[in-house]
């Protein structure tokens, strides 16, 4: 859900208009896309987290999983890529490793 609001909202700021979109779910990434179309995005569902963030220059998580589940590594970003993390917000919400912070 969170998707669907920030991808129109990184559009108007930013001029974002692809979007490759991961989820830990099939389903939801079915979602979000089924969702979104229309909306003037390229959109390209992707297997995997590397395949997601292959190219970016911004990487936005919004996961609600508690189970401890890191889906970015240190090693998967680069310098200069900004990362929008609105997914980390209480505990048990790990979406980003340790070492990137």
């Amino acid at each position: 859900a969170q998707s669907e609001v920030q991808a129109p909202a990184m559009r108007a700021r930013g001029g974002i208009d692809t979007l490759r979109l991961y989820d830990i779910d099939r389903a939801a990434t079915e979602k979000v896309r089924r969702n979104l179309t229309g909306q003037g995005f390229e959109l390209i569902p992707c297997a995997t987290p590397e395949e997601a963030i292959e190219g970016a220059q911004i990487i936005t998580t919004c996961t609600a999983d508690k189970q401890f589940a890191t889906i970015l590594t240190d090693n998967m970003v680069g310098a200069g890529l900004h990362i929008n993390a609105i997914g980390g917000d209480c505990p048990g919400k790990t979406e980003l490793h340790q070492d990137i912070l």
